[in-house]
């Protein structure tokens, strides 16, 4: 079968192939996350005629839900119908597993359709949102605003809004669907400022996942206190929000903090949540 799971003495097959290709860091993270730090989910690689030639990363977010991240292909190899094949088997791992639920992520591209978006479809994958995420490091101390405060309740609030699943994103490139049976979870994250709440999810490393849902009435008086927590060196936030808000949210940011250098401490983007029910 060409599915494996990955193994440590596989690392020089995989860097072979995937340092060629875009974001070979973010493969090593992965690698380091479950090999090392036991991050719950595994590695898994794909062979071609005996060859190793694809990789993924497939995390388990909690008992029901998995995700599928960082696949990389071997440019020789693609358009073959590696990575569906490859999605596909993964999808049966993570049923097996009990997990009822999967999704991926994909760069949105404003009227210009990526591969993947075909690729997901043939999948039987839904496009379940499109989200903005800024990122935010290592910010002038000149950062100022009111401090937010705890808000018990915080997923019923979100629930009344009308919206069925929102999608909480941890990590700042990954999202786990909010749920009633993991309430506590969530409302362990809640807060407001200035009458807006926020979700707030915490990792290893000082840095932020924060999860807008509500939109203010005034960006600018709202992203200064929610980006206090990226003053400073090695401090980072990621700012998930729906991308219909961007242009308006950026404005803001880009009025209410100084010093910000798009590439440098400061990263937006908009990424497409696609989901499968399993």
């Amino acid at each position: 079968m060409p599915l494996e799971r990955y193994r440590p003495e596989q690392f020089a097959e995989v860097e072979r192939f995937a340092r060629r290709l875009k974001w070979f860091d973010y493969v090593k993270h992965i690698i380091k996350w479950h090999a090392e730090e036991g991050l719950p989910g595994d590695c898994w690689v794909w062979r071609h005629r005996g060859r190793l030639v694809a990789f993924c990363g497939l995390r388990w977010l909690n008992r029901q839900d998995a995700w599928l991240y960082g696949m990389r292909v071997a440019k020789d190899v693609q358009n073959r119908g590696i990575a569906r094949r490859f999605t596909g088997e993964l999808f049966r791992v993570a049923r097996d597993a009990g997990r009822t639920w999967a999704g991926i992520n994909t760069y949105h591209y404003p009227g210009r359709p990526s591969p993947v978006y075909a690729i997901a479809a043939r999948l039987g994958m839904k496009l379940e949102a499109v989200h903005a995420v800024d990122g935010f490091g290592d910010l002038p101390a000149s950062v100022r605003g009111p401090r937010p405060r705890r808000m018990t309740g915080v997923q019923r609030h979100f629930t009344d809004l009308g919206e069925k699943v929102l999608f909480v994103n941890d990590r700042g490139w990954l999202w786990m669907r909010m749920l009633e049976q993991r309430r506590q979870q969530v409302d362990r994250g809640g807060f407001s400022v200035r009458g807006v709440p926020f979700h707030v999810a915490r990792y290893k490393g000082g840095g932020i996942a924060v999860n807008l849902f509500d939109r203010p009435r005034d960006f600018g008086t709202v992203i200064p206190s929610i980006l206090m927590r990226a003053v400073g060196r090695r401090r980072w936030v990621a700012v998930s929000y729906p991308a219909a808000w961007s242009r308006e949210f950026r404005r803001a940011v880009r009025g209410s903090v100084r010093g910000l250098e798009t590439g440098k401490n400061y990263w937006p983007s908009a990424w497409r949540i696609y989901g499968k029910y399993l």
